[in-house]
């Protein structure tokens, strides 16, 4: 249930009762400081906190409203951090310089509260959450990209997203769920690891398995573990890839057996994570894999050849023999470029 702030002064309470009254029916949770705040009360910071859960705040604009410094307080805070705001004037107000900023939003006359406008109102809350619009909306996937990096920067602004972002994990939408396991993981959001899990699942196997196996390398959860190391069989190449470099991140000894045992998968770039995340993770008895990887020239994305990610591995081993085999292949390819 998607949560709506409501700013109004304590004298405008009725107002407000009416509204989260309506709010309520129509399926949302109405935040509202039901004892209000008065000129000289020192400010509750759990108002903050409730400003940013909400996806919109309404401003319920009276003349009480636009001379109460607590009001233009919450609304300017919400703005500044991307939440929706939009006024609901129920009287009419001669607005001052300060309230002229309403022109930016998009306001809604709304005289006595009556049923017609609030039906109005409830339509176009159940729009929201507008940050996530534009990747429904988005026709290509340069325009989901761009809406991702619209998103993260959001959630820099606002981290208690989370809530909003971790119900986006179930949105019908494909789009909608591989961004916000990317912002998840991006904002290292520790709470969301157990809704990223289920996600490894996920039907879309390209796209949302993939960007949560990246998220979870991310957060650095060991919980994360178990449900990637299946996802290491995964049908899709990219996912298979995205799950064993998150291993290696995790540095997931539990893990080393099947990160061998993908050195022979089929895709260059798998049979390269798996050599980079066996580096990482540094257990000696991947070091005869790893040395059969050295005759492998198959290159990842026209980037590096597996053996040289193989070569990296071993020297990230650093036991004699490894050491050796490296200084072996040195000679043999005097032309390759050694990784950092």
């Amino acid at each position: 249930m998607y949560q709506v702030f409501l700013s109004y002064t304590h004298s405008d309470k009725p107002y407000a009762s009416r509204l989260a009254d309506k709010l309520t029916v129509s399926g949302f949770s109405a935040w509202w400081d039901e004892d209000g705040l008065f000129l000289g009360d020192v400010w509750n910071p759990k108002l903050d906190h409730a400003i940013k859960q909400s996806i919109a705040l309404i401003v319920i604009v009276t003349n009480n409203a636009v001379q109460s410094h607590w009001v233009t307080y919450e609304w300017a805070f919400a703005s500044s951090i991307s939440i929706p705001v939009i006024p609901l004037i129920v009287e009419n107000v001669v607005f001052d310089s300060v309230y002229k900023k309403f022109d930016q939003f998009n306001q809604h006359r709304c005289i006595n509260l009556d049923t017609d406008c609030l039906n109005t109102l409830v339509t176009k809350l159940t729009k929201l959450p507008s940050i996530l619009n534009s990747i429904r909306n988005a026709t290509n996937r340069d325009l989901v990209e761009k809406a991702q990096q619209d998103l993260l920067e959001k959630a820099k602004l606002n981290e208690e997203l989370s809530p909003l972002l971790m119900d986006a994990l179930d949105d019908p939408n494909r789009d909608v769920r591989e961004t916000a396991a990317y912002v998840l993981g991006e904002m290292r959001w520790r709470e969301a690891v157990p809704k990223l899990i289920e996600r490894l699942s996920d039907d879309d196997r390209i796209y949302v398995a993939s960007r949560t196996a990246t998220a979870l390398g991310k957060i650095g959860d060991p919980a994360a573990i178990h449900g990637l190391i299946i996802t290491l069989y995964d049908s899709y190449s990219s996912t298979r890839r995205e799950a064993a470099e998150a291993l290696g991140i995790l540095k997931s000894q539990e893990a080393v057996p099947e990160l061998i045992a993908i050195l022979d998968d089929p895709a260059s770039e798998v049979r390269g994570a798996a050599a980079e995340a066996l580096g990482k993770i540094g257990d000696s008895s991947a070091e005869e894999g790893l040395m059969q990887l050295l005759d492998d020239n198959a290159q990842i994305h026209g980037v590096y050849l597996v053996s040289q990610l193989a070569s990296k591995a071993l020297r990230k081993l650093g036991t004699p023999s490894a050491l050796k085999a490296v200084r072996e292949w040195m000679r043999n390819h005097p032309h390759t470029d050694i990784l950092p």
